[in-house]
């Protein structure tokens, strides 16, 4: 297996978003992005409501982080390995429920799943294979 096999790989297994319909795996922003978060929040809430996103360079400062409905407000930090590649992005959303308290019913839909996400990066990784 080839170092960027074994990277994509690695970066698939190791996968985790922290978080509070389903889309295409075309439509996700590379996980190192800073659009990642915001659209992780738009499909796991099925929101278009507009959020402000802080992206953090330490996981410590991100465990600090709170999401916040009004304005709403987000958070990303993506992990690094020993090597300096990414090996991990976490993300704190708000969820459905959260946001159609705050904006109004039609605002959010159905509440999805962070495995969704997963398996969404998972196929956009395997396409680029």
């Amino acid at each position: 297996m080839n170092m960027r096999h074994h990277t994509i790989s690695r970066l698939a297994a190791l996968m985790l978003i922290v978080c509070a319909g389903m889309a295409s795996a075309a439509t996700l922003p590379d996980t190192t992005t800073d659009t990642f978060c915001t659209a992780v929040q738009e499909i796991l809430a099925e929101t278009t409501v507009p959020s402000e996103l802080t992206v953090y360079s330490d996981m410590a400062a991100f465990r600090q982080s709170k999401p916040t409905p009004r304005p709403l407000t987000i958070s990303q930090v993506v992990t690094l390995d020993k090597q300096g590649r990414p090996k991990m992005v976490s993300c704190k959303v708000k969820s459905a429920d959260h946001i159609r308290a705050e904006y109004g019913k039609a605002d959010a839909g159905e509440q999805r799943y962070c495995r969704e996400i997963t398996v969404m990066v998972h196929a956009k990784i395997v396409a680029k294979l």
